[in-house]
């Protein structure tokens, strides 16, 4: 099946399950490109890492996670690097730093996947 992308045969395990945090994902993905329309996040970092001022503030952090997206029965999957920067007391909107490039799988891996595999977010437009 060659499209033009590298095909994957094992979706990443996820780490963390955040129901809020993998909604926030899927938002910032749909919203920073517009090729698939991304349904489904694979966290794949189970915590954030951060960037401290001088003062010891977090003033960025950042988290891995995969994106998937379904377009007319092939299946796609993109590494990601979620950042969100902060002033040291809130945190701002999450956007995308890194991303692969976009690989396909056989959709038939999401029906055989363990249950606590993928996020339990669907997010439909």
């Amino acid at each position: 099946m060659s499209l033009g992308y590298d095909e994957i045969d094992k979706l990443p395990e996820a780490v963390l399950y955040d129901t809020n945090l993998e909604l926030d994902f899927i938002e910032a993905a749909n919203k920073s490109q517009k090729k698939f329309q991304v349904s489904e996040v694979i966290i794949t970092s189970d915590r954030w890492a951060s960037t401290f001022n001088g003062s010891g503030h977090v003033i960025a952090r950042f988290r891995n996670a995969s994106i998937l997206a379904n377009n007319k029965g092939i299946c796609y999957l993109q590494h990601i690097v979620f950042e969100q920067k902060g002033n040291g007391e809130i945190f701002k909107e999450i956007t995308i730093i890194k991303k692969s490039n976009w690989n396909i799988f056989n959709c038939n891996l999401l029906e055989k996947k363990n249950p606590d595999t993928i996020a339990r977010v669907q997010y439909d437009n």
